[in-house]
């Protein structure tokens, strides 16, 4: 089973699929402290620094895998947070990137993180002109961090999976929330900002030996939910940055799972 990240990050979709059995071929990320990590747990992986040079290379057939099982991505969400208020961003909206990456290389699944939105209408309407029956979830929550995080992903699925895959991709999710005694999962913290050192109702501070304190880099990494060392020889900035803007792991963990349960039935 093989598996593509588009807005890769630091590996928030390619951890999940390592661990739910799917080979990452391929990583699509233009941000230097996220290569950084990148390549250092990925080194044998092959990447491309932004998605229009992937099409690039898609529409001159250079690619040379021809059979993907998942392509995942959560594009950046800047333009659709409510965080920046009615605050102009710099970012430019690449869904319709994805859509391209997409009808290029026609994977089994697709599967995209964002911020909930109105407009993931559109990416679902999308996703169905392109033949995938679509299912969306919602989460709210980063099971087993403590971070109170809310996204959407949509999910496209092979007309041939059924509603039985769906619904099962469904019943996965709705399962993390409970822990093994059978009671909810409990959050702490707020989402994660990209701010490194803003004191401001958003973002969350630690009261310690009498005064308060912003999170450091250990803290914030894992209420994203990776390993302790995951983001060694990151500056706090960076930290900040990319663990905002982070696919945690153990978020999507469950969808890809119940993917790959799907596809061992098929084969």
């Amino acid at each position: 089973m093989t598996h593509v990240s588009l807005f890769s990050g630091i590996g928030g979709f390619d951890l999940a699929a390592e661990k739910t059995g799917f080979k990452t071929i391929l990583q699509v990320e233009p941000d230097r402290a996220c290569l950084r990590v990148l390549e250092r747990e990925w080194p044998n992986v092959q990447r491309i620094k932004t998605v229009q040079k992937l099409i690039g290379i898609l529409m001159e057939d250079k690619f040379g895998y021809k059979t993907i099982t998942v392509i995942s991505g959560g594009d950046p969400c800047p333009i659709r947070s409510r965080a920046r208020g009615n605050r102009p961003t710099k970012h430019a909206d690449l869904s319709g990137y994805f859509f391209a990456v997409v009808g290029r290389m026609r994977p089994r699944w697709v599967l995209r993180e964002n911020v909930p939105a109105p407009d993931v209408v559109d990416f679902e309407t999308g996703l169905d002109v392109l033949g995938y029956r679509t299912v969306i979830v919602t989460t709210n929550a980063a099971p087993h961090t403590g971070q109170r995080r809310i996204r959407e992903f949509v999910i496209g699925c092979p007309s041939e999976a059924g509603r039985s895959g769906i619904m099962d991709i469904l019943e996965r999710q709705c399962s993390e929330r409970i822990d093994s005694q059978g009671n909810k999962t409990q959050t702490f913290a707020l989402c994660l900002t990209t701010n490194p050192k803003r004191y401001s109702s958003q973002d969350n501070f630690i009261w310690e030996n009498g005064k308060i304190r912003i999170l450091d880099n250990l803290e914030r990494t894992r209420l994203s939910g990776f390993s302790d060392s995951w983001l060694d020889g990151l500056s706090q900035t960076a930290v900040a940055r990319v663990t905002a803007n982070a696919v945690v792991p153990a978020q999507v963990y469950p969808i890809l799972r119940a993917i790959a349960d799907v596809e061992g039935g098929n084969a």
